[in-house]
């Protein structure tokens, strides 16, 4: 009876442990400011991620979708930028548009691995950079790393690791 259950603990262990998010403030201080949820934000598409020479097309664009999914929880406007573009041409779009918040992501690591065979879990690491349109003071700037567990059934990608991290960051800005 004590082996079923200590195999039962580990496979629940082992399937529980999903993802464990890094979330590292870029800046003085550990505490978020407080974004006004009358506020509303127009999001960049960063590059997309790569590994070694290898890119992975769309990627940046998904997590520009990721970051809206998160916003639009808390403000009523979020527009994500219909191609890429420079953070001053962006700068003038946004006042032109009346944009309160203008959000830079950047994808620093995407590593998609074949993790049920390799053991090697996926891994992501992204910045996320907010500003005020009005003063083009940075607001607020994180850097979340996670990686995906380590034994998976297949299926998952560095992409999936965000919702959870960026929704959890997005909240502490409200």
């Amino acid at each position: 009876m004590k082996k079923a259950m200590l195999c039962l603990l580990a496979v629940v262990f082992i399937w529980g442990r999903a993802y464990t998010a890094e979330q590292i403030t870029v800046g003085e201080s550990a505490v978020h400011p407080k974004l006004r949820s009358d506020g509303s934000v127009y999001i960049l598409v960063p590059e997309d991620g790569k590994y070694g020479t290898r890119i992975y097309p769309g990627s940046g664009s998904t997590m520009a979708q990721v970051i809206r999914a998160a916003f639009e929880k808390h403000v009523n406007r979020v527009q994500i930028a219909p191609e890429k573009e420079n953070l001053e041409i962006a700068l003038i779009k946004t006042r032109t548009q009346g944009f309160t918040y203008l959000v830079r992501p950047m994808i620093l690591r995407w590593e998609q691995r074949a993790v049920q065979w390799a053991r090697n879990p996926d891994k992501v690491e992204i910045k996320i950079m907010i500003m005020d349109t009005a003063t083009e003071a940075i607001i607020d700037s994180v850097v979340i790393k996670d990686k995906s567990r380590w034994f998976t059934v297949g299926g998952d990608h560095p992409s999936d690791l965000l919702p959870e991290p960026i929704d959890k960051y997005v909240a502490s800005l409200f």
